[in-house]
């Protein structure tokens, strides 16, 4: 994804993909013993404290994978750590639709 006049969002939404790309990702838990992360730990790493943006990027992500939950979608639906990532990036796109 270019760096042109991102949105915040879209700024937010890029640092979850990139904690799944250093981390790695997984499901079933929060963080494995190797060190890698689901959805929701990505988003906590990435977005901190601040619960507005984190309620942001929630309602971004269920947008594009329907549903109610990105962490039920993580651990039942997603099939890899491959998809997590480009379905991160794919929300990030299309919030500048």
């Amino acid at each position: 994804m270019s760096n042109r006049q991102l949105t915040q969002l879209q700024r937010d939404l890029v640092a979850v993909a990139r904690v799944l790309e250093e981390r790695g990702w997984c499901c079933g838990k929060f963080e494995n013993d190797r060190g890698n992360v689901c959805i929701g730990k990505a988003v906590s790493i990435a977005i901190g404290h601040n619960s507005e943006a984190r309620h942001a990027v929630v309602r971004a992500l269920i947008g594009v994978i329907g549903g109610d939950s990105i962490i039920r979608w993580n651990d039942q639906i997603c099939p890899s750590g491959k998809v997590a990532i480009a379905t991160i990036y794919h929300a990030a796109e299309l919030e500048q639709l």
